[in-house]
């Protein structure tokens, strides 16, 4: 360990240590070295962060048309459904129509009858007191003459007495 230690003592002793300044044009190279990195640095990092915005934008543009389709589609099947809605109403029309029709007939029937009924109760009503009236005129008219006819009678009997009378009276 020794000999080591000895070689480490005499490599310090005989390196002897540099003494020199930078120059002014070798600030500038290291300059020029460090603004050429910084540079290209940059210019890979804008490049990169392009890539990156690039790749984020056909992202978000794929995720749009997604959407658009979701959309278009959902469009369709609500177009759809409306279309199914409007058929089933119009078939609810029809079938409310056809069976408001069928009322309105039965209603008219019903009508109909009732005038039917009406009529039959105002000459139910009425055709007996026409008889009714009609056989009072009449015997009020037949009584009138079997009165008339009594006076007749009994003027022809007073006449016929006044003839026996006188023919009695004669004889």
């Amino acid at each position: 360990m020794k000999p080591i230690l000895g070689a480490c003592i005499a490599c310090v002793l005989l390196a002897s240590p540099a003494h020199s300044e930078l120059t002014q044009q070798d600030l500038d190279k290291i300059r020029l070295l460090v603004k050429e990195e910084v540079s290209k640095s940059i210019a890979d990092s804008q490049a990169q962060m392009k890539q990156y915005i690039d790749l984020k934008i056909q992202n978000v543009e794929t995720q749009i048309k997604t959407v658009e389709a979701q959309i278009q589609a959902v469009e369709t099947k609500v177009e759809k459904g409306l279309q199914n809605v409007e058929t089933q109403i119009q078939a609810v029309e029809t079938k409310v129509e056809t069976q408001i029709q069928g009322v309105n007939e039965r209603v008219t029937l019903a009508v109909y009858l009732i005038f039917a009924l009406i009529a039959l109760i105002v000459a139910a009503v009425a055709i007996p007191q026409f008889i009714l009236t009609w056989r009072s005129r009449r015997d009020a008219a037949l009584e009138k003459r079997i009165e008339e006819v009594v006076r007749q009678n009994l003027k022809m009997a007073e006449d016929i007495e006044i003839l026996k009378q006188q023919r009695i009276a004669r004889s």
